[in-house]
């Protein structure tokens, strides 16, 4: 069961999802890439509870919420398949343009270039 909800930290609204799940002992916070928060809590756990978490760990929750915003501004991260898709031919220019330095050294033979999505085929050789 997934609830999203959000809770105001020093002045900052910060949005997270609340995984309730059975089998765990203890309450887990995740700061992903993309800045999104979650956190995971047994089902004996009160929403209560999961944000007083929240708030005990609310200076390591924002200064890894700010080093992930920063990262993001100076890189460029891709988060989703939306990413994916808008990003896609201006890495098949980068990769051309690396192609072509490389190739001139080099003089490798290729056919052509094929950029995918390869999130979900990790391992599958």
């Amino acid at each position: 069961m997934i609830k999203e909800k959000s809770i105001k930290i020093k002045g900052k609204e910060i949005t997270y999802k609340l995984r309730k799940k059975r089998g765990l002992r203890r309450i887990t916070l995740s700061v992903h890439s993309d800045a999104s928060v979650s956190i995971s809590t047994p089902f004996f756990v009160s929403q209560k509870r999961a944000e007083g978490f929240l708030l005990e760990k609310s200076e390591w929750l924002i200064s890894k919420i700010s080093f992930y915003n920063e990262i993001r501004k100076r890189r460029n991260i891709f988060t989703g398949f939306g990413d994916y898709k808008d990003k896609k031919e201006d890495v098949r220019k980068i990769v051309e343009k690396k192609l072509e330095y490389y190739n001139s050294i080099y003089n490798f033979k290729y056919n052509k270039i094929c950029i995918r999505n390869q999130r979900s085929r990790w391992g599958s050789c």
